[in-house]
């Protein structure tokens, strides 16, 4: 039976209002990243088990592949993050120290592509919340920085940033719990599953 493959995190940049504003090298670089892996069945398609097969590898993501991806971490009270035109943070996990009376999170974006195709933000949220905080920051649209306004569960987070800008956040260690489980992920449509990490107190 055809199986049905949704590729939603990535098929909004290509379809974004804004997309107008993008060059033909901003564009190809957005329609890389949304071919899909494997057999595509359309919707109503019944004979999709034979003919060609698309594939993608990992050079035309830019992501690394999971075998050869390094797990990094810091320890401490301040962390430098670093984003780009791929969906990663160059931190996967942080170590808190419990010592720490402020944590500041120094967010780079080292890639080309503007906050309206390839924006990126760190945000920092209870394991339990995550999903609804995304999906409700996905609503609250780009001038909210992909963040409900005013929304209770979220801990901390930074502005929205594009390519070749950076911001910072700095938030009481009091906001935490040593009793509870923190993700920190990247709030723009769809990015939230595969641009997330762990926050651990020490």
């Amino acid at each position: 039976m055809c199986r049905y493959i949704f590729i939603t995190s990535l098929f909004v940049l290509a379809l974004s209002t804004q997309a107008e504003d993008l060059t033909s090298e901003q564009r190809s670089a957005i329609e890389s990243r949304i071919k899909p892996a494997g057999k595509v069945c359309l919707l109503g398609q019944t004979n999709c088990g034979s003919g060609s097969v698309s594939t993608v590898s990992v050079g035309d993501t830019g992501l690394q592949p999971l075998s050869e991806k390094a797990s990094s971490s810091a320890e401490g009270c301040s962390f430098d993050i670093e984003v780009g035109d791929s969906l990663q943070f160059s931190m996967e996990a942080m170590s808190v120290s419990a010592s720490c009376r402020d944590i500041t999170v120094n967010l780079r974006h080292t890639g080309n592509m503007p906050a309206s195709a390839m924006g990126h933000n760190w945000v920092l949220t209870k394991d339990s919340d995550s999903a609804e905080v995304a999906a409700d920051g996905a609503d609250a649209g780009m001038d909210n920085d992909y963040v409900k306004p005013e929304d209770a569960r979220v801990i901390a987070y930074t502005p929205l940033i594009g390519g070749g800008e950076s911001t910072s956040i700095t938030f009481s260690f009091d906001n935490l719990d040593s009793s509870s489980e923190y993700i920190f992920f990247c709030s723009f449509p769809g990015h939230s599953f595969v641009m997330r990490g762990v926050l651990k107190i020490a």
